[in-house]
């Protein structure tokens, strides 16, 4: 069960009579108890009773909802109202401990000691909201108080309009609170910043301000000034580690950054590329962005349609509030932030979505889409098999990003042949990537299942196709052949051998420069478990030969077979052809949940044609 959050009600200890101020006071605290909130006040007179007589007027009411912090030792002072009374005998000195206790401040009206309590949450980081009527509160609205915050004191005119507010803003406020708060950047000192330690002379445009800091671009980089107050050093260090893993991954849908500690600020830079606000949808792209965040080890924990944007080169929604909502992998937390990408695919920016975004909390019921004709039990089902394919680790989410990584470190790489494609994926994702991309399958009937979803964008040959691309010496940079060699092929060994021979004299014919191979990884054939499937060996199995291997797929629950050869088979096989081995790769599988590593499935060789 989650804490319920804590709001102060502050402001005038004595109304004399003042109806507006009684009135508001006493809807303030009825509607904090009707939307689940704890009230917390001084304990006294005023609006303090006001709002403690209202809070118990609620029908959600429950005892231990309403919580007076008072100056004396003595609580016979204290209004009838209260459930829980805290003497702190500390005059007033007890506006700390009642500051520090709630998650937000409202104020309505107030003199010196409402003032004092105002500047003690802004200086703790409390969201702050004031009601217009009268004293600091009409005083303080909508103002800075200072350039330790890049927010305001929110200001309402009701108090229907300041819960409006509590709801929409309250998620943004964590409770944290470790001494009084240093003097932000101004502008002027953060532009100042970027461009000396990055030696700008042009002009850097202000994007926006945030709690975090300020955000600003050229032509070239967009880049993000950090100034709060939380430990710089620490922020920096596991920003850092982000940074790493990310271009470890070579993730399409994270943006690769970098990241630089000063005395006063962690500046985040990046490339900078146009976007347009994410609405709603896009379940399918949102679903490889949380692949692509547990594979990495990460979660994002405020994740919402303002934090991300849609990519207008190629469509991909990315998370551009590169900051302290990254966390290490939680499996709670991760599963959390699902449901809130759920959430945000189903009703996106229509509307305030922060409601519905904190329902995901603690419960995966989704009662709140009932208010957009989405019928709860259907949207759970949707979730768990959007949930289900995130945890699923497929063949395209750890082999393909590793093809595509050493692709984009072989220079001269503009064309590429993939020689038989399959299902597309690995094709479909070249092509995201901007090569020109020709693809070959023996099978035409998988291209005509998926040219709506992987072969869109892809030229496709069939066998005569690809024959008469060799007969007229078409050659392209770089020929993929991806886990080919391995397929059974044929229940013959002799035949498997002659066709082998005609797969590399075709690829040898269509290569100008590369080749780039993946096979099931020879080294681990007798490893019973993967991240991707289950392996039935022969019980006369030895590594230096040839053996049928069953394997069952974790992710479609079938099976399959492929052919086993040593690493020999394969380096003979190249040189034959002419083609000289420039490196071999090994796919990674370290499970984040598991926390173990579960062998790997497949190796990649990078070929070099000798004669080009």
């Amino acid at each position: 069960m989650s804490r319920k959050k804590v709001v102060g009600v502050i402001g005038d200890a004595n109304l004399q009579g003042d109806e507006k101020k009684e009135k508001i006071s006493f809807e303030l605290g009825k509607l904090l108890i009707d939307h689940d909130f704890t009230l917390a006040n001084g304990g006294m007179g005023g609006v303090m009773e006001s709002a403690s007589k209202g809070a118990k007027s609620s029908s959600k009411y429950q005892y231990g909802s309403i919580i007076g912090v008072i100056p004396d030792y003595n609580d016979s002072k204290c209004n009838d109202f209260l459930d829980i009374v805290i003497p702190t005998g500390m005059g007033l000195a007890r506006n700390v401990i009642l500051t520090s206790m709630c998650d937000a401040v409202i104020s309505i009206g107030g003199g010196s000691g409402t003032l004092s309590e105002i500047a003690l949450a802004w200086q703790m980081g409390k969201l702050v909201i004031a009601i217009d009527a009268g004293g600091w509160s009409t005083n303080l609205k909508s103002a800075r108080i200072d350039r330790r915050r890049n927010d305001k004191v929110f200001s309402a005119e009701s108090a229907e309009e300041a819960i409006d507010t509590l709801l929409e803003k309250i998620d943004d406020y964590p409770l944290i609170y470790s001494g009084v708060q240093k003097s932000r950047l101004g502008e002027k000192e953060a532009r100042n910043e970027i461009c000396q330690i990055y030696k700008i002379v042009g002009q850097l445009k202000l994007l926006g301000k945030g709690s975090e800091g300020q955000v600003f671009k050229d032509e070239e980089y967009v880049y993000k000034v950090i100034d709060n107050d939380h430990p710089l050093l620490n922020q920096y260090w596991r920003l850092k580690a982000l940074s790493e893993d990310i271009d470890r991954s070579q993730a399409s849908y994270l943006i690769p950054f970098e990241v630089a500690l000063l005395e006063r600020a962690i500046i985040i830079r990046y490339k900078f590329f146009e976007t347009k606000p994410y609405l709603n949808g896009d379940l399918r792209h949102l679903r490889f962005l949380a692949k692509e965040l547990r594979k990495i080890g990460w979660l994002i924990t405020d994740f919402q349609p303002k934090n991300i944007r849609i990519r207008r080169d190629n469509g991909k929604p990315v998370i551009v509030d590169l900051g302290h909502s990254f966390e290490p992998y939680h499996e709670d937390l991760f599963r959390k932030m699902c449901r809130r990408m759920f959430v945000s695919s189903m009703i996106g920016n229509r509307v305030d979505i922060k409601p519905y975004l904190s329902e995901t909390n603690d419960s995966e019921e989704f009662i709140g889409l009932e208010k957009f004709g989405i019928d709860p039990q259907e949207a759970k089902r949707q979730f768990l098999e959007f949930y289900q394919k995130v945890m699923l680790t497929e063949k395209k989410d750890v082999l393909n990003p590793l093809m595509i990584s050493i692709i984009r470190g072989t220079v001269d790489v503009k064309t590429i042949f993939d020689y038989g494609s399959g299902y597309g994926d690995l094709a479909f994702s070249l092509h995201e990537n901007k090569y020109k991309v020709t693809a070959y399958d023996i099978d035409s009937e998988l291209f005509d299942e998926y040219k709506d979803k992987y072969y869109k964008n892809v030229e496709f040959l069939n066998y005569e196709g690809m024959k008469e691309a060799i007969s007229k010496g078409l050659k392209f940079d770089m020929t993929v052949l991806s886990l080919v060699l391995c397929h059974p092929l044929s229940d013959d060994s002799e035949e498997r051998k002659k066709i082998i021979e005609g797969i590399m004299a075709d690829v040898r014919s269509l290569t100008r420069k590369y080749v780039l191979v993946s096979i099931c990884n020879p080294l681990y054939s007798n490893r019973e478990k993967s991240q991707l499937q289950y392996r039935t060996v022969p019980d006369d199995f030895e590594y230096s030969y040839e053996s049928k291997i069953i394997k069952r797929i974790h992710s479609s629950n079938r099976e399959r077979e492929d052919y086993h050869r040593p690493i020999s088979y394969y380096t003979e096989l190249f040189a034959e052809h002419g083609l000289r081995l420039l490196r071999i790769d090994q796919t990674s599988e370290l499970d984040p949940v598991e926390k173990e590593v579960l062998h790997s499935d497949f190796m990649v060789f990078l070929l070099e044609v000798n004669d080009w």
